[in-house]
């Protein structure tokens, strides 16, 4: 009898712990699933969902996220943890690339994936067609490094005739966050500081819709957010100089004086082979289809002999 009821117990604790062990594995989260972490620029957002939307093609066992809240963010992200890839709008600062080093032991891999031209668009009924950087620079500074003599209050100051002349100037740009507002002030501001009625805006469409939408409207972001409604300004390095649109051929020929390189981050030791799913990744970025994102994007794709050689370099052939 008392042997029967051993019998008995164990079978109903074998039950139970099997029952247990299986209301365990429904529970947990799916580990076959892999993941991937994109934290940084929204002038780049656009591109990043065409590119994942192209590797989930391939790799559709693979869940992308994406967060795009500006350049700077990238680099705290990828400092973290919480991402392996860092899209920017500008290069990382020596003192972020150093802080990464420090932490993971080796030098953060860079890889240039397109070329911007950091537009200034003014509305489409503005009859302005060109500037120079200084006058960029003493329509948006409040210290004018760059050599103007004094700032344009309203459109006539510029040279505009018509119902706008007599209209002052309403400025919109990037937040501080934006890899756009950092090389724009670098650049255009020859290191600067933003007048105080710069208003700026949380992302790149914003500053378009604000410059569509107001006559006496002029803002700055990539030239891949042209819409209708605004046009963007030719400009001359300096006074006297050549107005240069900003076209592929300009961008990519540094004829256009704010072209600047679109980039991606990988959290993997420079000058080694990419492995993992970012290798994956970044096949799908500098492939055919990939560079094809880029150009309808609006921005400048990369020439096939560039590809080829960063492609070897990082092992993604």
């Amino acid at each position: 009898m008392l042997a029967a009821v051993q019998r008995i117990l164990r079978l109903l604790i074998w039950t139970i712990a099997l029952f247990a062990v299986s209301a365990q594995s429904s529970d947990a989260p799916d580990t076959r699933v892999a993941k991937l972490s994109s934290v940084g620029s929204d002038t780049l957002s656009g591109m990043m969902r065409s590119w994942v939307s192209l590797y989930s093609t391939q790799y559709p066992d693979v869940v992308v996220q994406v967060q795009s809240s500006g350049s700077s963010t990238a680099p705290v992200a990828m400092l973290e943890g919480a991402a392996s890839i860092g899209p920017m709008s500008r290069p990382m600062t020596p003192s972020e690339r150093l802080a990464f080093q420090n932490k993971y032991g080796y030098p953060i891999t860079e890889i240039i994936v397109g070329v911007d031209a950091v537009s200034v668009f003014v509305h489409i009924d503005n009859p302005l067609e060109s500037l120079s950087l200084p006058q960029l620079d003493a329509i948006f500074s409040s210290t004018r490094r760059c050599g103007g003599e004094s700032r344009p209050e309203l459109w006539g100051d510029l040279g505009v005739v018509g119902s706008v002349s007599t209209q002052p100037l309403s400025l919109f740009g990037r937040n501080s966050v934006s890899g756009t507002y950092t090389f724009f002030r670098r650049q255009a501001l020859c290191g600067g500081d933003f007048a105080s009625n710069v208003s700026e805006q949380p992302g790149s469409s914003s500053v378009v819709q604000s410059v569509a939408v107001s006559l006496r409207g002029i803002g700055y972001t990539g030239v891949g957010f042209l819409s209708s409604g605004v046009k963007p300004l030719a400009l001359r390095r300096h006074d006297g100089a050549p107005a240069v649109s900003p076209t592929e051929e300009s961008a990519i020929s540094g004829q256009y004086p704010l072209a600047r390189p679109l980039y991606l981050y990988v959290n993997q030791p420079k000058g080694k082979a990419i492995t993992g799913l970012e290798r994956d990744f970044i096949r799908v970025v500098l492939s055919d289809s990939g560079q094809e994102v880029v150009s309808k994007s609006g921005f400048v794709a990369l020439p096939l002999s560039h590809r080829l050689q960063v492609k070897a370099e990082l092992g993604v052939l």
